[in-house]
């Protein structure tokens, strides 16, 4: 049984993972094919009244390309705009893994960048 709490949790994850979906440019047979889950699966996760196990949103978010902590941020879905957008579609074709991980070094890097020259610009 699911309560309230865990619902809204649910709700949050399932919300973002659709935005992240929708921006990443891949297919669900393309997900289906990195994931090891059906097509009719993910839909369910992703469009579908379906409780997902962490396991299987895990495995979503690994084919999208995404950690599956972002999933339950509230603020997301105000975060994302276009040119992050565009940003995971070109992230989300990247197959090489180490490649991957470079990208994302490369990411939180220039986010702490963003932030000490936001600090030091309203000082």
């Amino acid at each position: 049984m699911v309560n309230n709490y865990d619902q809204e949790l649910i709700d949050i994850a399932k919300k973002n993972l659709r935005i992240y979906y929708d921006r990443c440019g891949e297919t669900l047979y393309s997900l289906s094919q990195k994931s090891g889950l059906t097509e009719n699966a993910i839909n369910k996760v992703i469009f579908g009244d379906s409780y997902p196990r962490l396991d299987t949103l895990i495995r979503i978010c690994n084919a999208i390309g995404i950690s599956p902590e972002i999933l339950f941020r509230r603020e997301l879905s105000e975060t994302i705009d276009i040119e992050n957008a565009e940003v995971l579609r070109n992230y989300c074709g990247i197959g090489d893994p180490d490649l991957r991980a470079m990208v994302r070094h490369t990411v939180r890097e220039l986010k702490m960048y963003e932030i000490k020259s936001s600090q030091t610009a309203q000082q």
